[in-house]
């Protein structure tokens, strides 16, 4: 190869910001930063009307997939998706390969690899949001974790209970002093209120 040709491929595979959609993840920093709880974040972006990335990426024309997103009446934002973006290196210009092996060449199953194993190279592309700011945001999201009480405790109806409105999952809650136990729909309380009755 010419030294054109490697930079003809070069250009075409370069990562290039998209601004519209650089501008929300700069949001969902500062508002992290600033003290802002993750489901705060996604109440915040689903009251706002902002697309989540499964729509966003519809909306472009792209030829997008996801599982969850698929099956829901009305794909939000989630707790999931906020998180993912708050320790993804890729927003501070850094390529990160290996998150992820083949099981078995037999069944293709994919297992994550543990963050020790990843390949991680630094200032591949131009970054969206500071490198400090990334740091602040991983500093404080070690502080915030926590273990919830019965974690490893399965409830009879996980995972069946369904909301007949939305068709999102139910949330089991206890109360503290009756001990009583109720459900309430995971979309209308962690995501938006507007999106469920």
């Amino acid at each position: 190869l010419t030294i054109n040709h490697i930079n003809d491929i070069w250009f075409k595979n370069k990562l290039i910001i998209d601004e519209e959609a650089a501008n929300v993840i700069r949001d969902i920093y500062a508002w992290f930063i600033s003290g802002t709880s993750k489901n705060g974040i996604v109440h915040r972006l689903n009251e706002l009307g902002v697309l989540c990335p499964y729509l966003y990426k519809r909306q472009k024309g792209l030829t997008y997939r996801n599982p969850h997103a698929d099956k829901a009446k009305r794909p939000l934002w989630s707790l999931r998706t906020v998180t993912s973006i708050l320790c993804d290196r890729r927003y501070i210009g850094d390529m990160v390969q290996g998150k992820y092996r083949i099981k078995s060449y037999k069944i293709h199953e994919q297992i994550q690899t543990p963050p020790e194993q990843w390949f991680i190279v630094e200032g591949t592309h131009e970054a969206v949001i500071e490198r400090r700011v990334f740091e602040e945001a991983q500093q404080l999201q070690m502080k915030n974790t926590r273990t919830a009480p019965y974690k490893n405790k399965l409830y009879l109806f996980s995972g069946f209970l369904k909301c007949a409105d939305c068709g999102g999952g139910m949330s089991r809650h206890t109360a503290k002093q009756s001990g009583s136990i109720s459900y309430y729909c995971s979309t209308y309380k962690n995501r938006s209120k507007s999106a469920c009755s």
